[in-house]
């Protein structure tokens, strides 16, 4: 009985090592799940005159001289990289040489010859269908990526752009198979002297889109992250991507900046611009009645902004948002209700940027603004 204290004191002190030393590991796991690649206390401010514009080029939009080709209105860019829009795949793992954008490739090549910036040729990937059957196949993967080496090398781009938009489930299946993907472009590409980038949807942690994000990053030179489209078409009104309020569209640009900070190293990002709107048709209690038509912000400016004709037209910046809200009333006495992206809008999204260290920054698209 007399040694019975110490024991206990042993044991008690043994117990005490076993908690502190679980809760440290723990910590450290969780710490481990989610890396963070910008310290949010480590925020360097990029002078605003020192952000590079790229470019894209639409196939369909294509203007027929260089003369057609300026930037937006944003003080103090400089045009870095001109992004052709582009070609696309076949199911069976090739180039298709028989769409538009493939056959507008020597127009794209003419009128950007000698013209300043680098050239990145994009593969447009956007049909489920097609999608599938490529990831399904590593050797489809590869023979794609060949060809798109190939085809760049021989018409002068510096560098290929995947826009993979996958619109399917997140399952694990699809986030391993888009990793693996990356990683074997990346590979064929950078042996090529080529830089590879890829296109990001803006919501992508907001609507758990299958990328992860870490890992393609590990072989990915530059992502243009999507910065619009967060209302959709096919949903109800609201901004292309308002810079804040949250609490009330649900997610905003600066939540954005913050969610992927932590996936992707700042001079990892350029951020999009979409400079154009959707056309809602909305009944008595703004809902939309059917799917809202594109418009450009060209077209936004000759329909309502310069001097609207339509009946009961008022357009109003919103404060939240930064973007313009337009309603109006149409010849069938149909309610609209119209939001867009434009200049200003922009400005104050790269202004935001500039104090998080991103200075990189894309406009979508040529033929637009």
């Amino acid at each position: 009985m007399k040694h019975l204290k110490p024991l206990v004191l042993i044991s008690l002190v043994i117990l005490l090592i076993y908690i502190l030393g679980s809760i440290f590991f723990k910590d450290n796991l969780i710490s481990e799940k989610k890396p963070s690649i910008n310290s949010p206390t480590a925020i360097n401010a990029v002078p605003i005159d020192s952000y590079e514009v790229s470019l894209f080029y639409p196939y369909w939009t294509l203007p027929s001289s260089t003369d057609e080709v300026n930037l937006p209105e944003l003080p103090n860019t400089k045009l870095s990289n001109n992004i052709y829009f582009g070609i696309t795949a076949t199911a069976n793992g090739s180039i298709n040489k028989n769409e538009p954008g493939y056959i507008a490739l020597p127009d794209f090549i003419a009128l950007t010859n000698g013209k300043n910036g680098r050239k990145t040729l994009a593969l447009r990937m956007i049909n489920n269908e097609i999608n599938t059957a490529i990831l399904d196949s590593q050797e489809k993967q590869n023979n794609i990526i060949n060809e798109v080496v190939a085809l760049s090398q021989s018409n002068g781009f510096d560098g290929v752009l995947l826009d993979l938009e996958i619109s399917t489930l997140p399952t694990q299946k699809t986030v391993s198979q888009i990793s693996v993907f990356t990683e074997i472009a990346g590979r064929k590409l950078h042996a090529a002297n080529l830089s590879f980038s890829m296109t990001v949807y803006g919501d992508t942690y907001y609507r758990s889109r299958p990328y992860d994000l870490v890992e393609i990053s590990k072989h990915v030179d530059t992502f243009y992250i999507m910065a619009y489209d967060l209302h959709k078409a096919g949903g109800n009104p609201g901004p292309n991507f308002p810079f804040g309020g949250r609490e009330i569209y649900g997610y905003d640009f600066i939540s954005m900046v913050a969610d992927l900070r932590q996936s992707i190293a700042d001079n990892q990002m350029t951020i999009v611009f979409g400079m154009y709107g959707y056309d809602w048709w909305v009944d008595e209690k703004r809902r939309a009645i059917r799917p809202a038509t594109a418009v450009t912000l060209s077209e936004i400016r000759e329909k309502f902004l310069t001097d609207c004709q339509l009946e009961d037209c008022v357009a109003n910046r919103d404060e939240k948002s930064g973007e313009t809200e337009i309603n109006y009333v149409d010849s069938a006495a149909g309610f609209h209700v119209v939001w867009f992206e434009d200049e200003a809008s922009a400005m104050t999204k790269i202004d935001h940027l500039a104090k998080s260290g991103i200075g990189s920054i894309g406009i979508w698209a040529v033929g637009y603004y």
